[in-house]
């Protein structure tokens, strides 16, 4: 048996240096992200035993008097450039962004390397754990851990691809794994766009048969993307891309290649030292030697560090890839160097083994004695914490070359383009340009601010304020009187199903039994009136939806005013005389989509205002499923005959033992008249909450349709016909242009160029802005 020879070392303390800066410049963007409770300190060149004592946890901080402080700034300033250049451009190959992309075949621990690297419990499985890309962020800033999950959806006939919120605000790291699981699974579920992505909150509810639900339809491996977005105080900084294991299916092969073959990537190759040893003919070989022949952008991970048996003589093949003393690998060596691992296996994973567990024994195994030799000999130490500094150091290095290379190359691209705009000029003519080049670009500038704030802006915002607003507005029945009040822990029905709740609205039994009692038939007490029952709270609260639409449109119109300001004065710079006629032009288009909007709405209101009959319709409301949990709630908590209650006692305000005592409300309210009550607040509260749901739906999209779409597309022509330009048709505009140029190709060359150059120019002035290096 090995003999440990160093004690296993404590966990680190938090880094000391500035965590390059991002805790104020690193939001969640559209990508994905990873938590990490590994070391980060700083490797030391060799190892001591015990008698020759241990440096101190602040012995491992970097010292930011020394040059390395203005290092990590430098290298903070690229991280910015890099994350805000991503966030603007996910998807255009003119910006690429650098990753870190796990290569390795089929089972060789990739995903138990993530989870570890990570600290988040990502799938892990004997045979296939990964079946799409999964795109994980991990930036370190703020005061604590938070993530967010986005399932990429592709189309692959249209060549569209749409984010889907899958899971957000996530602060519990320990809920990662499961929730990382689905999203794997939703996303196979998804493939190609056939079918609507589950949220997590609404996975959560059901069972695995329902999660499941259709599975033999879906794919083994899907193009969907799962997008992972972490950040927290002890976060690597770096954006990890794991990929599915190579099995001889195409669709892992096209995804790996596609990643490792771009230039600004880093590669993590993964062997497992539990299987046969690694030769030329492995596909994972082939690709790293293929794009990456030198190893200048590799870095080797050896998984099952255990199952090796260490020494200097003579080692297996993977002690020679530590020690490098022979080549098997066709002179390939990556430049990251070779570094092995003590992963969870499938027994610990069985058992529930924690990570911090699985690190403390790595830890334990490379203190052996026969370890700390090779380590010594090498100069290193091993370590899953080793690992993520090398990664973070070699992604820093990597996103700043990234960044520098793409302000070359928009440099050298933006220069191309002038030359040939300059060789082959447009016709000068004054009303083509107060056509092209005010009211056109106008008109496309606004749509684009429009529709960037409809996505993911502003109007997007309000949208989301509108729904939740007119859920709030919806009465909140209680099974209690007012006189007990609300007990301590009690949670409204509607809040424990994830709806807007904000108590404002409470309507305790005894109130509703009144309005039952004030309904019924004097001659025959079984007959109660519950239509008008119901329509005193319609008239109530559909008011009160009037209120919240009325501000909601002069919200939704002040920020159309805003961007159509921004957009007057990027057109027009500092001709503030142009600028004011511009939006001058357009004051009646915007009161004309203004008034038929709050048109919409009053109808709305009337219709919502209409008889209770001609509205309930359950079968269009996916709530109709909840009135028996509402009924059983209701009828749970009238017909508890004790109550808890806390008392305080002394002036101190500590409070004594909770104790239960009988309810007031069973003395004052007959089991007859419970039970009416608890139908009552299932029906009421069923059908306000599905009025309101569809009501906020319907409204809100139709506002937002009537900016999108009715008034952009309109204000081109009321430019024209307010500067008195209609009467200068397409047609004759077309036809003279062709009159001067009838070379309709370098016309269809000159608007592409011109495109071309505007979007270069956006890139290179983001850059601008967002550095200074």
């Amino acid at each position: 048996m090995r003999t440990p020879i160093l004690s296993s070392p404590k966990t680190p303390t938090p880094h000391s240096r500035n965590s390059y800066q991002l805790a104020k410049s690193a939001p969640l963007v559209l990508y994905p992200t990873p938590q990490s409770s590994v070391d980060i300190a700083s490797p030391r060149k060799s190892i001591s035993s015990p008698s020759s004592g241990r440096s101190s946890p602040s012995s491992k901080n970097r010292d930011t008097s020394s040059d390395g402080s203005d290092s990590d700034d430098e290298i903070a300033e690229y991280l910015r450039a890099h994350d805000e250049l991503r966030k603007l451009y996910p998807h255009d190959d003119k910006v690429p962004h650098s990753r870190i992309c796990v290569l390795g075949a089929q089972s060789a621990g990739k995903s138990s390397f993530l989870s570890s690297l990570t600290g988040i419990d990502l799938y892990c499985a004997v045979r296939k754990a990964t079946s799409c890309r999964t795109l994980i962020s991990s930036r370190r800033g703020g005061i604590a851990f938070k993530a967010e999950i986005f399932i990429l959806v592709l189309n692959i006939e249209t060549n569209e691809a749409r984010s889907v919120p899958f899971a957000t605000s996530i602060s519990d790291v320990a809920e990662m794994g499961e929730i990382c699981h689905w999203a794997g699974e939703e996303a196979r579920r998804t493939d190609n766009d056939l079918r609507d992505v589950r949220p997590w909150s609404e996975l959560v509810t059901m069972d695995n048969e329902g999660k499941k639900d259709g599975e033999a339809d879906w794919p083994e491996f899907t193009r969907n993307v799962v997008v992972i977005n972490v950040i927290g105080p002890d976060r690597p900084n770096f954006d990890i891309e794991d990929l599915p294991g190579l099995n001889g299916h195409h669709i892992p092969f096209k995804m790996v290649s596609d990643c490792i073959s771009q230039p600004q990537n880093l590669i993590v190759l993964c062997l497992s030292a539990g299987s046969k040893d690694a030769s030329l003919a492995d596909p994972e070989i082939k690709l790293a030697r293929k794009f990456d022949p030198t190893g200048a952008r590799t870095i080797g991970v050896i998984t099952r560090a255990d199952q090796l048996i260490p020494t200097l003589e003579v080692g297996s093949t993977f002690i020679d890839y530590l020690l490098d003393l022979r080549d098997h690998l066709g002179e390939f060596r990556p430049q990251g160097l070779w570094w092995p691992l003590r992963l969870r296996n499938h027994q610990e994973r069985s058992k529930k083994a924690s990570l911090q567990h699985v690190r403390d024994l790595e830890r334990e195994l490379f203190s052996e004695e026969d370890w700390i030799k090779i380590q010594n000999q090498i100069g290193r130490e091993f370590g899953i914490g080793k690992v993520a500094v090398k990664l973070e150091e070699m992604f820093g290095s990597k996103v700043r070359e990234n960044v520098i290379l793409l302000k070359k190359s928009l440099r050298d691209s933006m220069q191309i383009q002038n030359e040939w705009m300059i060789n082959n000029p447009s016709i000068e003519d004054p009303i083509g340009t107060l056509h092209d080049i005010i009211i056109y670009r106008f008109s496309d500038l606004l749509d684009t601010k429009i529709r960037r704030s409809n996505q993911s802006g502003q109007l997007v915002d309000l949208q989301t304020k509108l729904e939740a607003d007119i859920q709030k507005a919806v009465p909140e029945f209680m099974p209690f009187l007012v006189d007990e009040g609300v007990p301590e822990g009690y949670q409204s029905f509607w809040k424990s199903q994830g709806f807007h709740v904000d108590h404002q609205d409470r309507v305790f039994v005894d109130t509703l039994l009144g309005s039952i009692h004030e309904y019924t038939s004097r001659r025959n007490p079984d007959e109660i009136d519950s239509r008008a029952i119901m329509r005193s709270y319609q008239e109530k609260y559909v008011n009160k939806w009037d209120t919240i639409t009325k501000h909601h449109v002069i919200s939704l119109w002040a920020e159309v005013d805003k961007l159509l300001l921004e957009v007057a004065k990027e057109v027009c710079g500092e001709n503030v005389v142009l600028r004011d006629t511009l939006l001058e032009r357009l004051d009646n288009l915007t009161y004309t989509n203004k008034s038929e909007t709050s048109n919409f709405i009053q109808e709305m209101i009337n219709l919502f205002s209409s008889s209770p009959e001609d509205l309930i319709c359950p079968s269009k409301f996916r709530l109709k499923n909840l009135k028996d949990e509402a009924y059983r709630h209701y009828h749970k908590h009238l017909n508890q005959s004790w109550q808890t209650i806390t008392t305080n006692t002394g002036s101190s305000g500590s409070s004594s033992p909770a104790s239960s005592v009988p309810r007031l409300l069973h003395d004052i309210i007959s089991p007859e008249d419970r039970e009416k009550c608890a139908r009552f607040q299932a029906n009421i509260g069923l059908n306000m909450m599905s009025w309101a749901i569809e009501f906020s739906s319907i409204v809100g999209k139709q506002a937002q349709s009537r900016i999108t779409e009715r008034f952009t597309k309109n204000v081109a022509p009321a430019l024209r016909k307010g500067m008195q330009l209609d009467q200068v048709t397409e047609n004759v505009r077309k036809r003279a242009g062709d009159l001067f140029e009838s070379d309709k190709k370098k016309k269809k060359d000159r608007v592409m160029r011109m495109k071309e150059m505007t979007k270069l120019s956006e890139i290179q002035q983001h850059l601008d802005r967002i550095s200074e290096f």
